[in-house]
This record gives structure tokens, sequence and C-alpha cells, in this order.
């Protein structure tokens, strides 16, 4: 397993009961708790001294079709998931992408989140249920862009 792609593998065309899979588990994500994009006053991750680094994770569709069961089972496991993070103190912040015909490798959802470095964002992203579902999970660090520099006017 390399630090950007925990698992996964291709597909050429995901069925609607799938992709609703997907969207129920990033809802439960998402909806994991009230207060899913707010960080406790208590954790040590966000203590003075602890600088936290913006990190995405890319959500992309593998091969494997999951049975009704097996969707309500990574459903759980996801909020499971989800409601761990946030009692450690990690800010999520999951969004959905659009629901054209998914296929091999297309990228269903991801997640914003904050992590100390790289190292820790991988080893949370390893945690992730998703993989073990066929997803593949995939580690970028995030920054907001930065405005174009103007450059200096020429002196007369």
């Amino acid at each position: 397993m390399n630090d950007k792609q925990t698992s996964g593998s291709p597909s050429a065309w995901v069925p609607c009961s799938a992709r609703l899979a997907v969207a129920v588990l990033m809802l439960a994500l998402s909806g994991a708790g009230g207060n899913a994009q707010t960080a406790p006053a208590s954790s040590a991750i966000n203590q003075p001294g602890n600088q936290m680094k913006q990190f995405i994770f890319i959500f992309r569709q593998g091969k494997r079709l999951l049975s009704p069961e097996e969707q309500k089972q990574r459903a759980g496991e996801v909020r499971a998931w989800a409601l761990a993070q946030i009692k450690e103190g990690r800010k999520l912040d999951p969004r959905i992408l659009g629901a054209p015909p998914i296929s091999d490798g297309s990228v269903i959802a991801i997640t914003f989140l904050e992590a100390r470095d790289f190292s820790e964002a991988v080893a949370i992203a390893k945690t992730h249920p998703g993989p073990r579902y066929g997803v593949a999970v995939e580690v970028r660090e995030w920054s907001l862009p930065q405005p174009p520099a103007i450059p200096n006017p020429p002196k007369q």
C-alpha cells in the first residue's frame, strides 16, 4: 500500500443502487454528529502549538459491487469511523460528487480534514472502512488558492 492510494480497482459502470449507497455513506459521514465540523474545545489535536494542515481524501470507485447487506454494513462502519474522528477532535467536511454514470476510478466523494502532517493524514485514511469495500482513498495536502502577486509598478 503506498501513501497516496490505500486500495481500489477499476470498474466500467456502477448501477444506481451503488451510487445511492455511496451517497448514503457520505451522508452518514457528514451527519454523523450535530457538530461534525466543529472540534471539541478539549481536543489535544487543536491545542495551541499544534499547527494543523488541511488535507483532502479523494474517494475513487472500484470494481466491486456491493450487496444491499454489504452497503448497510459499510454505511454503519463509515458512520462509526466518522464519529471516532470527531471524538478525537478532527474536523470533517465531506462532499458527494454528482451522479453521472460512475466508471472505473471515478472520483465519487471527497472529504476535507485537518491533520498535523501528511503521515498523520495517511494514517487516518488507512483507518477508513472504504478500502475494505473496494473504494480507493487518495490523500493530498490542501490549501486555498492564493491570489496572484501584483507586481510593483515601475518607479518613474
